[in-house]
């Protein structure tokens, strides 16, 4: 499933994950985001247990490392991020 939303004021952002519905254990999370504060990262972690994998990617994250309790890619921009995605998942 992918889910794209705009930000606006009535958006729940990340909270909205502890409302998603998990089809099996083998399912798998990937979480595409900007610049989140870090209280909103914790609903990454909270639905972790969930998933049989789950992975925050943080395009256009400035230089503070992203905390989430999962693995983490940051990136600059989509650019860097396909190119470290693909040197990831190539090993």
């Amino acid at each position: 499933m992918a889910v794209r939303g705009d930000s606006s004021e009535d958006d729940d952002g990340l909270a909205a994950l502890s409302g998603m519905g998990v089809l099996d254990r083998e399912t798998s999370l990937v979480v595409v985001t900007g610049n989140p504060p870090p209280e909103q990262l914790h609903a990454v972690s909270r639905v972790r247990s969930r998933y049989s994998a789950v992975r925050l990617i943080s395009v256009g994250a400035d230089d503070e490392p992203v905390r989430a309790g999962v693995p983490v890619i940051s990136a600059g921009t989509s650019e860097e991020f396909a190119t470290v995605w693909n040197r990831t998942v190539r090993r």
